[in-house]
């Protein structure tokens, strides 16, 4: 029972993290296509009522031009047009033209905009009106929902030609972006051999393979002619050179580059195509990631039985979906949302399965199914040692993951 709840937490942590990606980068794509940008309703707390009034702000221009102030509409620091239905409520405008992010140069320019601010994620959605009081339904996420909770209701064969669409996707659009940072020149006095902060390094790695908790509901619906080790082999190889390639070009291409290099490259510095093709990839490969992860989730439901397909679904899918707007700002519920996915994510991804597969060796003399060390023969010591070093390896990398956490906040 309590590997089901941390299986079922680790894959709700992931998936709220992929839905509110998803969501700011079609809010980023509504505000780059609607005169006045995208959308919001934003709820706040009693402990924080109301916006600033328009005298109480820097002199700014509207955008209309005509620096008039209608019935209802008042403007904040960062030009997001409010119109206060209650004390509580208020629906919110957010322009990218008018983002403090996309007045600096990434590849060029120094990280301080003219009023002091840091500009490398000031161009993500509503971000820097987020409060811990604040609570936002966007548009973008309103029309993510629209697009792939659909497809959450589905089960992984129905999926297979989207995760197909997707992964050529991926091909594609890494071979565009390689092309683009060539083209754009190549310094690599950008990046340094050691870097100077690793605080966030073994966390990303930790989540970069996630990709584990796919492994059981594959073996069920594979092929019996699938090659296992070719393909986890295959597959896992790609991913590492595609990560290589496209992080150390990307950052070398940029002076300074966002945390999140998307964001960098969707202010449209790099060309229309590379802006449109970081806003593709965005939406394909991470919002093609949120049905995997409700189908994986309500596998693990039915198929231990311990729910039905509707409660199943409602666990997987809605709650999910009913429940990630309020994690679209930033705040203590994003530094809890981080926490929980290490945690949850280290003990289902690495220390569950080396564990299980610890037990396994010890107890059973027969070899598994899969040929786990390919044409290697091991002898049963030999495995169990192994099995001890890549534990130790990942309390290690957990550890580490937990104290770059600690140091960041």
């Amino acid at each position: 029972m309590l590997t089901h709840i941390a299986f079922f937490l680790c894959i709700t942590c992931l998936n709220i993290a992929s839905i509110v990606d998803t969501a700011q980068v079609v809010d980023q794509m509504l505000s780059k296509k609607i005169n006045g940008g995208t959308a919001a309703i934003s709820f706040q707390s009693a402990s924080y009522v109301g916006a600033a009034s328009p005298t109480a702000m820097p002199k700014m221009t509207d955008p209309d031009g005509n620096n008039d102030w209608d019935n209802n509409e008042e403007w904040n620091t960062n030009n997001h047009k409010i119109f206060m239905l209650s004390d509580y409520w208020e629906i919110i405008r957010w322009d990218q033209a008018v983002c403090m992010g996309e007045e600096h140069d990434p590849v060029n320019d120094d990280n301080d905009d003219d009023y002091g601010n840091d500009n490398d994620d000031n161009c993500i959605p509503f971000q820097d009106t987020s409060n811990n009081s604040s609570w936002f339904l966007t548009a973008g996420y309103i029309l993510s929902a629209a697009i792939f909770l659909p497809m959450c209701l589905k089960d992984l064969k129905e999926n297979t030609l989207f995760q197909i669409i997707g992964f050529l996707v991926l091909l594609v659009l890494s071979l565009q972006f390689i092309v683009a940072f060539i083209m754009n020149g190549i310094d690599i006095s950008n990046v340094s051999l050691w870097g100077d902060d690793w605080s966030n390094l073994f966390g990303v790695c930790l989540f970069n393979f996630a990709v584990v908790l796919a492994i059981p509901a594959w073996l069920y619906e594979k092929k019996p002619s699938v090659n296992v080790v070719t393909a986890i082999n295959g597959s896992s190889l790609m991913s590492f050179v595609l990560y290589v390639l496209v992080g150390s070009l990307g950052a070398m291409t940029m002076h300074n580059v966002s945390d999140n290099m998307l964001q960098s490259m969707m202010t449209g510095e790099f060309g229309e195509v590379t802006e449109i093709s970081s806003m593709t990839f965005a939406f394909f490969i991470i919002g093609l990631g949120i049905p995997l992860f409700s189908v994986l989730t309500r596998l693990n439901l039915t198929g231990s039985g311990l729910c039905s397909e509707f409660k199943a679904n409602l666990l997987a899918v809605y709650l999910p979906w009913g429940t990630a707007w309020m994690f679209y700002s930033g705040g203590s519920t994003s530094s809890l949302l981080g926490w929980g996915g290490i945690f949850f994510t280290s003990i289902i991804a690495f220390l569950a399965p080396l564990l299980v597969a610890l037990h396994s060796v010890s107890a059973i003399d027969s070899d598994g199914s899969v040929s786990v060390y390919g044409n290697f023969v091991l002898t049963k010591r030999q495995q169990i040692l192994s099995l001890y070093g890549l534990l130790i390896f990942s309390v290690v990398s957990i550890v580490l993951a937990v104290v770059g956490e600690l140091y960041q906040n």
